[in-house]
């Protein structure tokens, strides 16, 4: 919302967000009029690459963790930009990308979860448990121990 109550689009995205990519995954694989209707089709289209721009925003990080925010610099074709930079160890993206794999069993999703599992056990392990990183775009720090 602006300042005058209207909705308003903006450039941003948070972590939470990702979680919208199973859930219309899961939408479209139960809409009443069946995975070929026009609305599930759309559905499961806007759910891949939801989850698409979710992985990026891990992907795009030089630590392989995804920030809370990020931005879409439109001047650079859409390039990621960390905006808050924490890792606090959330379970959206994999949510989504086990979903995704179920349904769809593209073996893509897999390789993403594990690609983003590889990247928390290297940067936020403290050894019997996982921690929050301070920021996703350095790539020598150590995680908070809490």
């Amino acid at each position: 919302m602006d300042s005058k109550g209207k909705m308003s689009v903006g450039n941003s995205m948070d972590h939470l967000s990702c979680f919208m990519g199973g859930i219309l995954a899961l939408g479209a694989y139960t809409d009443p009029k069946g995975l070929q209707s026009k609305r599930a089709k759309r559905d499961l289209k806007t759910s891949k690459g939801l989850v698409y721009t979710c992985y990026q925003m891990y992907a795009s990080m030089p630590t392989g963790l995804s920030p809370e925010r990020i931005t879409f610099n439109l001047r650079i074709d859409c390039e990621l930009e960390a905006t808050e930079k924490q890792y606090t160890l959330r379970p959206e993206v994999m949510e989504s990308l086990f979903i995704l794999h179920q349904l769809t069993e593209d073996d893509i999703y897999r390789q993403w979860g594990w690609d983003i599992f590889l990247s928390i056990d290297k940067h936020c392990s403290i050894g019997n448990a996982f921690g929050r990183y301070r920021d996703v775009t350095k790539t020598d720090l150590i995680p908070d121990n809490k």
